[in-house]
């Protein structure tokens, strides 16, 4: 990807009359690696030691050991420098810094550093390739007749440089090469000295092509100079976040080495050149979207071939309405024929709901829900409910039943009966359905649904459809993310495939990556509302609730991920080097991608995506914001950190809503997802109490407060009262670590007995401003005790629970 500065200065340069000798830098020039640093031709230098099986586990120890001696050299010797981000002195070889590597650290004889060299060597020749920019440019000098050689800024010497481009270009000729290895740079003053007088030139005559001017311009003495560099990375900034999601999988996966990428860093940074993202959104899309979304189309591909066979006639099915951009990669890739099709999981269940287990599906999805109502439930059904349906939802608390209630009292409240004749007419629509989008669906043998996932409810409710209609069919399930778990009765020919699967991250992992994946459905979804039934085989759709702004702002993002897709292929031909050649590799590396982004989002992305709506969709008109940063807030002040990373939906996107809230926080809930996370250690500490009094029409009665110490250095204080205690006042005590601080958060929660009001999530914050003070300087959040007896009077309204208890969060400040 030569830049038209480069181009320019190539026919000013290169074809310049008297020009006889052309010279290439080599590594980040002529040669290229595929790996994320040098750090991974280290980790491969292991791999090809002579060393014990056992101490091939020990790649972190030798790597840092291969680095300390590289730099120990630099520290001590004078001219050091940096280039491509390695440390270089003049005249130091390889040989010379295996001499510092420490061998007895590792328990290795001194015997072993040829063989290490060596080893380094053989890693070389298997990561590095030519960079087609430059072989351009070395074959338009050779047709020139330019004497063509190398001068480097390495710890290769000359002889190992040849050796090194015999494996990689074994068909490229080299009149000379220099290195900066040779004793021969220093005596000389300078590796271009060096070149100059060995070669007899004149600067006049000479080019040299892949030094940056400014830092050797000295150095250089006159000889003209094409600088060359790759595409600046737009997405450099996250590349230590994303090698930190890759350590984090490594560690549950010992055959994953993170440093060891195929090459997809530096053809994802030469993709996203070409596509230049102009919004911090197209960004998103074209660098987390492409790349995971072009690894789940392979996936595609290749389940597709495993599928293939004597007798088979498959049908593919992208399914809506989260299948709406693996379908568009789909038809970018020219892969075949598939349908989009508009079913969702409230159609497939109702439809298989008589089906073996289909009621207790049905029921299982409602129960899922903390709470429904009575509309909610007649948007589910789409049928006017029974007057036994509106009398049990007359009789609940606010007319809202919780999900579970309300799901074992179905087949009571709305009859079998009716159940049975609502699956019959959606199961014969959507039959007519799939007739008319599916070419001959008679002659089917196998189906392959498309969808991101996650516990296949499609997919089960088409197979009790297809059982009750007698109809001998094969489902094949391909997602993006699906629980394994979900699967275990999937029936014998029936089969699930899953890109981001139990292979490739661990369940718990997976589970808190798919705890936040409402947001990727949200970038992936087709521009119209869901599919609410079916007339004559066309689709009824729901309205759509998103706004059309948001609408607008996901299909930007689509079709960066497109781009990036056809960009990222173009190089991929270009170079010659497809990091999905190792695909598990490269599985793995778009799982730390996608985890990255859902689990470490930065301040920039959590502005950028926070203000989105998720559509809840399952026929409901229910939009539940993105980030809530109240709702964080009052979950932080109320539970403790372990349970807050555990909780249910909303909000949608916690990693977001946890970074928003703090840097901290957002981290903290990372190490979590990838089961770092320990009660122990981010739990809530108790550290004592504080004995505090209610105060009621003139009674004061003591209380004991149970004090906590969060892991982020707040005091959560519990103070319970009964329903008695309503209207009433609390003094609490301002002494020892409550003398100073800033109040965080006020919250009364409530239940049946004190177990449930404490840990319960649906508390309801108190106003900041009825905070008063005795014997304190109140302002705002903030208070300090200025007198020995002083006391923040908290209020507490009248509730109708059982037992309450009013959470106060607390930071403590102290006195230098």
């Amino acid at each position: 990807m030569m830049t038209a500065e480069m181009v320019q200065l190539s026919d000013g340069l290169i074809f310049k009359k008297g020009i006889s000798t052309v010279s290439f830098a080599l590594f980040g020039t002529l040669l290229l690696r595929r790996c994320v640093s040098v750090e991974g031709v280290y980790e491969r230098t292991l791999h090809y030691a002579p060393v014990p099986e056992r101490m091939k586990q020990l790649g972190e120890s030798f790597i840092q050991h291969r680095t300390l001696a590289q730099n120990m050299l630099r520290i001590n010797r004078k001219g050091g420098g940096v280039l491509g981000g390695v440390s270089m002195v003049s005249g130091v070889s390889i040989e010379a810094i295996y001499n510092h590597f420490a061998v007895h650290a590792l328990n290795l004889p001194r015997s072993i550093r040829p063989a290490l060299v060596e080893a380094e060597l053989k890693a070389e020749q298997e990561l590095c390739f030519i960079n087609p920019d430059i072989l351009g440019l070395y074959q338009e000098a050779r047709r020139l007749g330019r004497r063509v050689g190398i001068v480097a800024e390495s710890h290769w010497s000359p002889e190992q440089v040849r050796t090194l481009l015999r494996a990689v270009a074994p068909d490229l000729v080299f009149d000379f090469v220099y290195t900066s290895a040779q004793p021969e740079a220093v005596e000389a003053g300078g590796l271009f000295k060096l070149f100059r007088a060995s070669e007899g030139l004149k600067p006049s005559k000479a080019v040299h092509i892949g030094i940056d001017e400014d830092t050797v311009e000295q150095q250089m003495a006159g000889i003209a100079l094409i600088p060359y560099e790759l595409p600046a990375d737009p997405w450099g900034g996250h590349s230590k976040r994303e090698e930190a999601a890759a350590r984090l999988l490594a560690m549950s996966d010992r055959g994953f080495n993170w440093r060891l990428d195929g090459g997809l860093r530096l053809m994802r940074r030469l993709a996203l050149a070409k596509v230049q993202p102009a919004s911090p959104h197209h960004a998103v899309g074209a660098a987390v979207l492409g790349p995971v979304m072009a690894g789940f189309q392979r996936h595609i591909e290749r389940r597709l071939a495993e599928l293939a066979g004597p007798g088979r006639r498959i049908k593919v099915l992208f399914l809506a309405r989260d299948g709406y951009l693996p379908m568009r990669m789909w038809s970018a890739s020219g892969a075949g024929r598939a349908e989009y099709v508009e079913i969702n999981r409230r159609i497939a269940m109702i439809a298989g709901a008589e089906g073996e287990g289909g009621l207790e599906t049905v029921q299982g999805l409602i129960a899922s829900m903390p709470f429904v109502s009575a509309s909610g439930v007649e948007d589910f059904f789409k049928i006017k409910l029974p007057a036994k349906v509106k009398a049990f939802f007359a009789e609940q608390e606010d007319n809202v039943s919780p999900g579970d209630k309300f799901a074992a009292a179905i087949p009571r409240l709305m009859g079998r009966k009716t159940l049975k004749k609502l699956s019959e007419n959606l199961r014969a629509a959507l039959l007519d359905y799939l007739r008319v989008k599916i070419d001959d669906l008679e002659s089917c043998t196998d189906m392959v649904l498309v969808d991101i996932g996650y516990t296949g409810n499609i997919q089960k409710g088409l197979r009790r459809v297809f059982n009750v209609e007698g109809r001998k069919i094969r489902l094949h399930g391909i997602y993006l993310m699906p629980h394994g778990e979900s699967f275990v009765e999937l029936p014998d020919e029936d089969t699930v495939s899953g890109y981001l699967d139990d292979t490739v991250m661990s369940p718990g992992a997976k589970r808190a990556l798919m705890r936040d994946a409402p947001l990727i459905e949200e970038f992936c979804c087709a521009p119209v509302g869901s599919a609410r039934s079916y007339d004559k085989g066309r689709e009824v759709r729901e309205v759509d609730v998103r706004l059309p702004q948001e609408i607008s702002f996901c299909l930007e993002m689509q079709d960066e991920c497109v781009r990036y897709f056809d960009a990222y292929r173009d190089v991929v031909k270009r170079f010659g080097v497809d990091p999905m050649e190792d695909f598990e590799t490269y599985r793995v590396w778009t799982a730390a991608i996608l985890s990255r982004f859902v689990m470490m989002p930065n301040g920039l992305e959590c502005q950028t995506f926070g203000p989105l709506l998720h559509d809840v969709s399952l026929g409901s008109r229910a939009l539940i914001a993105t980030i809530t940063t109240a709702d964080i807030k009052n979950l932080m002040g109320t539970l403790p950190f372990p349970a807050v990373c555990s909780i249910h939906h909303p909000p949608v996107w916690l990693g977001g809503s946890l970074a928003a809230y703090s840097a901290a926080a957002g981290f903290c809930y990372a190490a979590t997802g990838f089961g770092l996370g320990t009660d122990d250690f981010f739990g809530d500490v108790e550290v004592g109490a504080f004995e505090a009094t209610i105060i009621k029409e003139e009674r004061a009665v003591p209380i004991p407060v149970p004090a906590s110490l969060t892991p982020f250095g707040d005091l959560r204080l519990r103070i319970p009262v009964l329903n008695k205690d309503g209207d009433s006042v609390v003094a609490l005590p301002l002494k020892g670590p409550l003398s100073r601080g800033v109040v965080r958060s006020l919250i009364l929660q409530g239940g049946a007995d004190i177990t449930e009001a404490t840990t319960t999530r649906y508390g309801e914050p108190q106003p900041i401003e009825t905070l008063q003070a005795l014997g304190a300087m109140l302002d705002g959040t903030f208070f300090h005790a200025v007198q020995p007896e002083a006391y923040l009077l908290l209020s507490i309204p009248a509730f109708k629970q059982t037992v309450s208890v009013l959470t106060v969060l607390i930071t403590p400040l102290f006195d230098n």
